[in-house]
């Protein structure tokens, strides 16, 4: 399960929890905009975007988890197993994509989500192994820029393009329900609370924080999506990127899993890999892992984007400690 946010402040943050049960070679690639990308339907993108995130390299392929480009548009692809169906097989006057493509396809080809909203009405998911033994993940995705959000979910009643006002997606069920869900918590509140019910009754608040009582704490995908708006919500926006960047990650560490926290139906632990934040504005890639705790940083304008080969670089799994005696 997972939790992704977006957060717009000078610029757009985007970035996400990534929550597992075992590593994939996680890695984060930068791809120039030279690199040929070969597509299993779709005529290949030998010049696009260059394109940053979190991806698999096998036979030089980067299969993508999350990502941003170089305009600003910035992808992530969701866990969502009871919801997601695909079709079969590509069909005629379709954008045809596998799950696997299309984080790749869509950075590498558009710059905004408004682009991306129109040209994906003709848009087919459909069920193709990438090779074998590395089957179709069940994904739900979130699209963002620095003006508008959407979740794009392929679903037994067709492809949906739904609008996302929040900003933030996690996983099961659809995201309507997700919206729906939030007028449940209408009276959360980052101020403390005044009586409103006993009013012959001199009603005390017990303490700082108060007005969050009744926000859900544990890790389930609709408690996660309240608990991360609320956060976000609470963000005091601040001129300083280091300082935003730094609330990012404590809103996502709101809703992450600590090992131990969550077994699944196969008796394994998830908990949070790893959590990351792309400064698209400033093409910067944030990011730490659970056993790496500390914030490390990478830019896409640090390399050179037009060459056509990949590059790749190791997550950091192991913590440094800061010594003060």
């Amino acid at each position: 399960m997972c939790t992704a946010l977006t957060i717009v402040n000078d610029g757009m943050f985007f970035g996400r929890n990534l929550d597992l049960d075992e590593h994939f070679n996680e890695q984060i690639v930068i791809v120039p905009r030279n690199y040929p990308i070969v597509l299993k339907n779709e005529s290949s993108l030998d010049q696009h975007y260059a394109i940053m995130g979190t991806a698999t390299l096998i036979n030089h392929y980067p299969l993508f988890a999350d990502g941003f480009n170089e305009k600003g548009l910035a992808m992530a692809g969701l866990n969502f197993p009871h919801g997601c169906s695909y079709s079969d097989t590509p069909k005629q006057n379709c954008i045809n994509l596998t799950p696997y493509e299309i984080i790749l396809y869509t950075l590498a080809k558009y710059e905004t989500v408004a682009q991306v909203k129109k040209d994906y009405q003709n848009l087919n998911l459909y069920a193709q192994d990438f090779m074998t033994g590395i089957g179709c993940a069940t994904l739900h995705w979130i699209l963002s820029d620095e003006h508008d959000c959407i979740v794009i979910e392929s679903r037994h009643d067709g492809l949906k393009i739904i609008d996302n006002p929040t900003g933030i997606m996690t996983n099961c069920p659809n995201f309507e329900y997700h919206l729906t869900n939030l007028d449940y918590y209408i009276s959360l509140n980052t101020k403390q609370p005044t009586n409103q019910w006993m009013k012959d009754m001199d009603l005390k608040v017990i303490g700082s924080g108060s007005g969050s009582f009744g926000l859900p704490g544990d890790y389930s995908s609709p408690s996660r999506m309240i608990r991360a708006n609320f956060l976000k919500q609470a963000f005091v926006k601040t001129a300083d990127v280091d300082e935003t960047v730094v609330s990012f990650f404590h809103i996502l560490d709101g809703v992450s899993y600590v090992k131990g926290s969550a077994v699944n139906e196969n008796g394994t632990l998830e908990y949070t890999l790893y959590s990351n934040c792309f400064d698209t504005k400033r093409k910067t890639y944030y990011y730490k892992t659970y056993q790496g705790y500390q914030i490390a940083k990478l830019s896409m304008d640090r390399v050179d984007l037009d060459v056509n080969q990949i590059y790749h670089y190791p997550m950091h799994q192991k913590v440094n400690f800061v010594f003060e005696n």
